[in-house]
């Protein structure tokens, strides 16, 4: 990227211009970083808004969606818990799907790529959905997906998902975002459950 800048001056032979071209390469991406982490900033502190004014896991889990799809523009988003007892991942009611012929269903934990997450308790983010063999999908349309553990007192108690139609969309930098996304939704769900246990 280039910046060119002309000056016009007046010489007694005539009009003229001074024109001066500075390469700005490195302010752009100076600029997009700032961009992106006031971005960031003001995504978490909306989330972190949500959380806390949540007075239910269900108002916490849709509110945390709800923003997750406004700012983020996956295809699918959505949180799901896992039910140790029936050894299943349970998508939440507030799970989005753009294709309105899937419906989010339970999963068993061995299965796909959110049953990975919650086995390893690691972030995955799959560029190409196509090549993972774990993949198990419900949308024909999804092509990259990245999946984040909820960690609750006792380990990983569910996950945050998010699925696009296009190759390769989420970067680390998303990956880092949904990690403290994931963060803050879990410690409102161990809070709001601990206050729920004192009643």
């Amino acid at each position: 990227d280039v910046e060119v800048r002309i000056r016009p001056f007046l010489r007694a032979e005539g009009r003229c211009a001074l024109s001066t071209v500075r390469d700005i390469t490195e302010r752009k991406r100076a600029d997009a970083v700032v961009e992106r982490r006031l971005f960031e900033l003001q995504f978490l502190n909306e989330i972190g808004s949500v959380c806390n004014a949540a007075g239910t896991l269900d108002e916490a889990i849709a509110g945390v969606t709800r923003l997750t799809v406004e700012k983020l523009f996956p295809d699918n988003c959505g949180i799901l818990l896992f039910d140790a007892e029936r050894k299943h991942l349970v998508p939440h009611d507030s799970f989005v799907v753009s294709d309105p012929n899937v419906v989010p269903r339970p999963l068993p934990v061995e299965c796909g790529i959110i049953g990975r997450t919650i086995r390893s308790g690691c972030s995955q983010r799959v560029s190409n959905v196509a090549v993972d063999l774990d993949y198990f999908g419900s949308d024909a349309r999804t092509q990259s997906e990245l999946c984040v553990p909820i960690a609750g007192d006792e380990g990983v108690i569910g996950a945050i998902n998010i699925e696009s139609s296009a190759l390769d969309v989420f970067s680390e930098a998303d990956e880092r975002l949904l990690t403290a996304v994931a963060d803050l939704i879990g410690g409102a769900l161990r809070r709001l459950r601990r206050e729920a246990e004192l009643r």
